[in-house]
């Protein structure tokens, strides 16, 4: 199929999930793609092939996403993407900074003469959160509720920007996946126990073993992305993620199978979590589907 889309800011575009979906652009078709690509991030993007460069007419432009926004008006799709993905991810400043660059994405496209396509992506993974071991205060002391209701005030700010027709708006909630990008962000647990298990030959799980989790690949994500860009409008809100659940335990074992390691377990308390993503209105929606299983994602990751 030809894309529709022509001229695509991708707004926090050095995070993994940006970064894959330009691997994924730079895969297909030359009629799928978009004529032309700016990124935007805060940090630099060094590892950018100039021979990609040059096939997706693709330019980056450093720019703080908090201040005001002064890109020009040329383009027919927005994904944004921008987020705080530090450690600092879960604090309060980090929900009120992502609501601030939902304000300034509107603020912008009011500005425009022709209404764009936006499509937002955030975190959804705590959307689907549910505990393990659930008491009457099990929500309301949850240390990622703060992060939660950042999300729900930005989507409920978007919302009435769509109603007031300043874009064509799909909301996409994106739950945990694997893929090249995410190897050096050890704070995740898949490129946690790789590390864990070249260095040490011992994955140490130190949590809830027992916690559950969803990973879809992000050669999957990634064109489910771009299917949401492609899509005609009334979407529903879209979980892009996988639906099957893997346990902490078994990502472990998993991943110590492929390096020879062993997994000790240091914790067997029930303090963990679910989140695993109901995926299958999005498949239905995009006409998309889980083409590569988290094992072979795992497998590739290490090829």
């Amino acid at each position: 199929m030809v894309t529709l889309i022509k001229n695509l800011l991708i707004t926090g575009a050095s995070g993994f999930v940006g970064r894959s979906v330009v691997d994924y652009i730079s895969s297909i078709a030359k009629d799928q793609r978009p004529e032309s690509i700016t990124l935007v991030s805060r940090s630099t993007i060094d590892d950018l092939d100039k021979q990609v460069i040059n096939d997706l007419n693709l330019k980056h432009v450093q720019a703080d996403l908090l201040d005001k926004w002064s890109f020009d008006s040329s383009f027919t799709h927005v994904l944004q993407l921008v987020a705080d993905g530090s450690k600092l991810a879960y604090s309060e400043k980090a929900a009120e900074d992502f609501v601030k660059f939902t304000q300034r994405l509107i603020e912008w496209c009011e500005t425009l003469a022709n209404k764009p396509v936006v499509v937002h992506v955030s975190s959804g993974a705590c959307f689907g959160y549910f505990p393990l071991l659930t008491s009457n205060d099990s929500l309301n002391n949850w240390s990622k509720l703060r992060f939660v209701e950042g999300r729900l005030a930005a989507e409920h700010l978007l919302q009435s920007a769509q109603h007031r027709e300043i874009f064509d708006l799909r909301i996409a909630r994106l739950y945990s996946f694997i893929g090249p990008h995410i190897r050096g962000k050890i704070h995740y647990a898949v490129p946690s126990f790789i590390s864990m298990a070249k260095t040490s030959g011992v994955i140490r799980l130190t949590g809830d073993p027992m916690t559950v989790r969803s990973y879809l690949s992000a050669l999957d994500m990634s064109q489910w992305i771009i299917a949401a860009l492609n899509a005609k409008s009334g979407l529903p809100l879209l979980s892009i993620g996988s639906s099957v659940p893997v346990t902490m335990l078994d990502l472990a074992e998993f991943v110590a199978e492929q390096f020879s390691a062993k997994v000790e377990v240091e914790s067997h308390e029930i303090t963990g979590d679910r989140y695993v993503a109901d995926n299958q209105i999005t498949k239905t929606a995009l006409g998309v589907d889980e083409a590569i299983s988290w094992k072979h994602a795992i497998v590739q990751l290490n090829d």
